[in-house]
């Protein structure tokens, strides 16, 4: 998980407009992402009506 913390913290630092979007079938994960204040979470099983509401919300 060190690792992973790493390059989310290197991808953060790119630009404050950067939004990060978490897709995983691990749904236990979800808690552990908020410390990165995710722009949207996306459980595989859901993943056809969730990616439809993501691309809306990144359109507005």
């Amino acid at each position: 998980m060190e690792a992973f913390n790493n390059e989310l913290q290197c991808v953060c630092s790119i630009s404050s407009d950067t939004r990060i979007v978490f897709i995983t079938s691990h749904e236990e994960l979800v808690f552990d992402t908020f410390e990165y204040t995710p722009f949207y979470f996306i459980r595989k099983k859901y993943y056809e009506a969730c990616i439809k509401e993501l691309i809306n919300k990144l359109a507005q």
